[in-house]
């Protein structure tokens, strides 16, 4: 056992620390450029590459530093709303990165542009450029006006900051770079990515860090989930309708300082269900959450048959692969044959049915293993209600409520008429085991081979 463990990390542990071996080197893809005094340049865009000159991403987050001959020279990230910079962020499943370029003085100069593994446990604009362990740098020439004196050289490309040898074995000049100061700038925190279930509301909430590295009051929150919809404030809730992996981007701005954020989020289908109801006082309503992300399902309405409502309090969690059982002493609810579990906004998210025999149960919406296509004439089906609203971000004292819910289609089930017994529906005190018959029919088959074998001895 011991050997069939280490063989399987010796397979695998290659794959998740070599990805930044993948990338061969880093060069720009945009040509060289001529431009105006003053002017912003177009963009200017470098792209890891594979030996083979194919984009590839590292797998891990990126630092990029630029740089320039030039005394006057400015980068900035966006070429609208100009914010010096020097220190940039190489996402981790990004194969390039664009900047751009101005310079108030005319003459021909390099950029230079120095890659490195960003740290874990900093970000890449609080780390010091002077405890970077350059992995790949790439450079370009820029001409600004009609000329001057030149210090540029021809555009390179290198896979790592070593400087590179000539034929007669010396090492080829390379001017030191000594990258800018960084400029002042604000920073964005979107949070750590995820796992949700689709149709449960999830709470993002930002952070905006500014000059002098402490929270920005009063700063401009917006949110792309990624799925169409946008939200405004500092702490949002959003449901994602279907499940998938989608990227959320948080961007913060003050004043005329921006920032920008993302976290990944990976959907999963919704398997909240009502696992059992049981009558009476001493009963209870139990909810099972068989799904592989905790949920919250604070708000949600649990409703019996006779259109008594209780409402989840607040932060109501069910952990992976937990259940929760809600007394009807507590709730107040009365169920006799049927209990739905519905979302904040009122759709039906899961039903329990009872049957119209006494003593059968089946369970019917989210929790049901019936086919839909055994269902007799009228099937009850449990749709989709899917909707999102952004909450109050100066509502943090209370509940925020949202429209925004489910995603969630269960099966299309329905009752027997009423006076037949339903042929696909158990009772609780019947025990179905196919297996005595099979192991009935083993037997009798070992008696006659046996019987067989003695008869032959015998004669």
């Amino acid at each position: 056992m011991t050997l069939v463990v280490a063989g399987f990390l010796l397979l695998f542990l290659p794959s998740a620390v070599a990805a930044p071996s993948l990338i061969a080197r880093f060069t720009f893809i945009t040509d060289p450029q001529s431009i105006a005094s003053g002017a912003v340049s177009g963009e200017l865009r470098i792209q890891a590459q594979d030996a083979g000159g194919n984009p590839v991403s590292a797998g891990k987050t990126l630092c990029l530093g630029v740089s320039s001959t030039s005394k006057t020279g400015e980068f900035s990230s966006n070429a609208d709303n100009w914010n010096p910079i020097n220190i940039l962020t190489i996402n981790s499943h990004w194969t390039a990165r664009a900047f751009y370029y101005k310079d108030t003085g005319a003459g021909n100069y390099r950029i230079d542009a120095d890659i490195a593994l960003k740290p874990d446990g900093t970000t890449c604009a609080a780390w010091q450029v002077a405890d970077w362990n350059v992995q790949w740098s790439a450079r370009q020439n820029i001409t600004i006006g009609s000329g001057g004196a030149s210090s540029a050289v021809s555009p390179v490309t290198s896979a790592s900051p070593a400087a590179t040898s000539t034929s007669g074995g010396t090492s080829a000049y390379r001017a030191p770079v000594v990258p800018l100061p960084p400029a002042p700038t604000i920073q964005a925190f979107a949070g750590e990515d995820r796992i949700v279930l689709a149709g449960v509301e999830e709470d993002f909430v930002g952070e905006a860090i500014g000059l002098i590295r402490e929270p920005i009051v009063g700063a401009r929150f917006w949110w792309n989930f990624g799925d169409g919809e946008t939200a405004e404030g500092k702490s949002v809730g959003h449901s994602y309708r279907a499940p998938g992996i989608y990227t959320v981007a948080l961007a913060v701005s003050s004043g005329e300082y921006a920032a920008s954020d993302y976290v990944v989020v990976r959907v999963i289908p919704n398997k909240i269900t009502i696992a059992e109801v049981t009558a009476g006082e001493g009963g209870s309503v139990r909810i099972a959450n068989p799904s592989g992300a905790g949920a919250d399902i604070g708000g949600w309405i649990v409703e019996d048959d006779g259109g008594r409502r209780f409402f989840l309090p607040v932060h109501t969690i069910v952990g992976v692969g937990s259940e929760a059982a809600f007394a009807n002493r507590v709730t107040g609810l009365m169920p006799d044959r049927k209990v739905i579990l519905r979302y904040p906004g009122g759709s039906a998210a899961a039903e329990w049915n009872a049957g119209m025999g006494r003593g059968t149960a089946e369970k019917i919406g989210a929790g049901s293993s019936r086919d839909a296509s055994s269902s007799p004439s009228h099937p009850l089906a449990i749709g989709v209600l899917a909707s999102s609203a952004a909450r109050d971000a100066h509502a943090s004292s209370a509940k925020r409520e949202s429209p925004a819910k489910a995603s969630l289609v269960a099966s299309a089930l329905s009752a027997p008429p009423h006076g037949e017994a339903p042929s696909d529906t158990i009772s609780r005190n019947t025990v179905y085991f196919p297996g005595i018959f099979f192991g009935a029919a083993f037997t009798l088959s070992a008696f006659a081979a046996a019987g067989f074998f003695f008869m032959r001895r015998i004669f």
